[in-house]
């Protein structure tokens, strides 16, 4: 099996994992370098990769869309596939609709300085009555002012995830801070191919310092794990803007709060913090520091990783 043929059947592999079938476009972006394999510098081209799926025997094809084979018929598993994608396409719109406005209120909260998307929504497979995973880029020594203040909005909102409603609510799990953006320290390996793409993934919705370009150039590991993936380029109607006035506004709120008030906000909050995410504190899927606020303590990608390894193990065979 060549480099190429591995790359895809690794690409399939992983989104075989999410039930989300690809176009040819979405597997020439989403190719995977794995540690061992040597990929081009240029992108196969489509022509290319359309020949190559069709000779492989793991792949199926249907109305445009790629998947790999299951016990079940194939006919069944294309419509099924293929419906349910369609399905929260138009489920994410909604959600987008929903949301846009909540984003407009928290860019101008204090130290709020960028907002993105993650998870689901982020490449529109989300399903109904689920949440909406954000990351907040913050004022570098000012993360816990501004996570007090987000969360705080958010709860008199009765915009945060319950066990009787999580719906189009808020998941504000993860905050960094604008000089701080790598991830290398939460990679569960060397090939976190999970991280990678959730993180590729991100969707710039309120951006005006352009940190998303600097979140890709702080993790280059993930353009040597995705060699032909470019940073979302947010549509029109799915970006939040500014203003002199916006800006203002956040800068008079700002003014009000100095340093010290950042290290009461930390004092707060770890005091109430569940004990479990301080137990867990500094793990991958936990980090509790003045640059990074990451709150995933079911974090799936050491059983994902295994899963999608040994999956590709017998596609290569």
């Amino acid at each position: 099996m060549n480099p190429l043929q591995n790359a895809v059947l690794a690409t399939l592999a992983f989104f075989d994992q999410q039930n989300y079938p690809l176009t040819v476009q979405e597997i020439q972006q989403w190719l995977i370098r794995r540690e061992q394999i040597d990929l081009p510098t240029e992108p196969p081209t489509l022509s290319t990769l359309e020949d190559l799926l069709h000779q492989l025997p793991q792949v199926s094809t249907w109305r445009g869309f790629y998947f790999l084979h299951k016990s079940e018929s194939v006919q069944a598993r294309a419509e099924e596939l293929v419906a349910e994608r369609l399905r929260r396409y138009d489920i994410a719109e909604r959600k987008w609709q929903i949301l846009l406005p909540k984003v407009k209120t928290i860019s101008v909260l204090p130290f709020v300085r960028a907002v993105f998307v993650v998870n689901t929504l982020a490449w529109s497979h989300a399903r109904a009555d689920s949440d909406v995973d954000l990351c907040i880029i913050t004022e570098p020594g000012h993360i816990w002012t501004a996570r007090q203040l987000v969360t705080g909005w958010a709860a008199l909102k009765r915009d945060r995830p319950s066990p009787t409603r999580e719906a189009n609510t808020l998941c504000l799990s993860l905050y960094l801070t604008a000089d701080q953006l790598g991830f290398q320290p939460v990679m569960v390996n060397a090939e976190d191919v999970h991280l990678g793409i959730w993180l590729a993934q991100f969707h710039p919705v309120y951006d005006p310092h352009n940190l998303h370009r600097k979140l890709w150039q702080a993790n280059p590991w993930m353009q040597q794990l995705l060699p032909y993936a470019q940073p979302v380029v947010p549509e029109y109607r799915r970006k939040v803007g500014t203003s002199d006035t916006r800006r203002f506004v956040q800068r008079a709120l700002e003014v009000v709060q100095p340093a010290a008030v950042d290290r009461t906000f930390k004092r707060l909050q770890m005091r109430i913090m569940p004990t479990h995410l301080q137990q867990l504190a500094n793990t991958p899927g936990v980090v509790i520091s003045d640059s990074m606020l990451k709150f995933h303590d079911k974090d799936p990608r050491k059983r994902l990783y295994l899963e999608w390894t040994n999956h590709l193990n017998e596609l290569t065979a």
